[in-house]
Formats: C-alpha cells, sequence, structure tokens
C-alpha cells in the first residue's frame, strides 16, 4: 500500500452477494480525503451491497477493504467504526431507545467521547437537521420514514466519520431536506473527509460517479 495517503478508502476487486449468487464481481474504488462520490446503479445492481461491505457489515467473497493502509477485510463492524466508517442509515436506528440516545449513543461508541463531546457532536447534528430537535424525548420506531432518514444520517455524524457512506439517502426526504444532506456532504468535504453515496441517479448530488450496471 506504499504511496496511498492515511484516510483513502479502497475497495480492491470486491465480489460479494447472497445465497452463492454474486452481486459485486471485482469491483474496485478509491475515495481520498476530502472527496465525495457516487455509486449509481438500477434496483437491485448492487448499491446496499456495496454499501454494506464498504461499512462492514457484510464480508466480501473476494477482493480487499483497506482504509489507508489498514486493511479491514474481515475484520468485525466496530473495528471499521473505529476506524471512521460509518455508515449512515435508518435500519441502524434502537427504534427502541428515544432520538436523543440513539445519538449519544453513536457519539460514545462512534466517536468515543462521552459528556460535554458528546453533547456538541449532538447538538451540531441536530443543527444540521432541525425537525429531529423538538423530537429528542421521542421513541426512534415512532418517528415517520423521512425522519427516520434524517436520524440514521444524524446518528452517523455524532460519531465522527472519516467516511461516511449514505446508502440512498434520497429515498423519502423533501426537497428542502436533501438539501441540507447535500450541504452535510459539501461540509464533509471541505474539512478533508470523505464520502460515498449510492443512488439510483448519478447526477443528482453533483459528485464524481461510478456507474455498477453491467457489473452484476
Amino acid at each position: 500500500m506504499g504511496g496511498v495517503k492515511d484516510g483513502t478508502f479502497e475497495l480492491v476487486g470486491v465480489a460479494a452477494g447472497y445465497d452463492g449468487a454474486l452481486v459485486l464481481r471485482g469491483f474496485s474504488l478509491r475515495i481520498s480525503p476530502g472527496e465525495v462520490v457516487v455509486v449509481a446503479g438500477g434496483d437491485g445492481g448492487g448499491k446496499t451491497t456495496l454499501a454494506r461491505v464498504a461499512a462492514g457489515f457484510m464480508r466480501p467473497s473476494g477482493g480487499r477493504v483497506v482504509f489507508g493502509r489498514r486493511d479491514l477485510t474481515g475484520r468485525p463492524t466496530h473495528r471499521f467504526t473505529r476506524s471512521g466508517i460509518v455508515l449512515g442509515s435508518p435500519e441502524l436506528i434502537n427504534g427502541r431507545l428515544t432520538v436523543l440516545d440513539n445519538l449519544l449513543l453513536a457519539a460514545r461508541y462512534g466517536a468515543g467521547v462521552s459528556g460535554s463531546a458528546a453533547a456538541r457532536l449532538v447538538a451540531s447534528a441536530l443543527e444540521r437537521f432541525p425537525a429531529l430537535a423538538p423530537r429528542t424525548r421521542q421513541m426512534a420506531a415512532s418517528l415517520s420514514s423521512g425522519q427516520k432518514v434524517m436520524l440514521g444520517i444524524a446518528r452517523a455524524l455524532c460519531a465522527a466519520p472519516r467516511l461516511l457512506i449514505l446508502d440512498e439517502p434520497a429515498i423519502g426526504l423533501a426537497p428542502d431536506t436533501l438539501a441540507r444532506v447535500a450541504e452535510v456532504l459539501k461540509d464533509t468535504a471541505a474539512a478533508g473527509r470523505a464520502a460515498l453515496i449510492t443512488d439510483t441517479d448519478a447526477g443528482r448530488w453533483g459528485y464524481p460517479a461510478v456507474r455498477l450496471e453491467g457489473r452484476g
């Protein structure tokens, strides 16, 4: 891995699938700090599989997942998170907890902070998505689908990601909230961090795109 600067994320010849059927075959991707990359494709084209492999929720059947000079292939999900690779997804919300507790847990176990440092991360995330602010004491399971998408992203931000991964974040969001997500991506890149987005629309976000069609 000589020459690859710290913080560069790589998928190297990744293969992955379900029940013996490959969805990804030999897929490679590199994202450097300060970059936002969109992986686009149709339904069933492997976008969610890619996001899950990149975030450590799914072990590839072939290839490598590398962050900086560290090979994370096959490592537990918490090792990805502690390395700074964080998936923002409503599927990761704990519905039995309040909105606030979801955010505080992300700060503790993702960013490794508590107390005032965690409170600052939570305040910053709620500033990004003010619709969640009056709902901090509400149980996460009772949120609307769009609010759960917002909470999934806010939760990821509280983990202080070095690589933020969003799997089809446009689904269920109103245009004004989409604009807030776009602002998060812009600021992520400006801060020297990276982001990986999956979407059916390659041009929605205005960043370089890689298409999955034809890759299996």
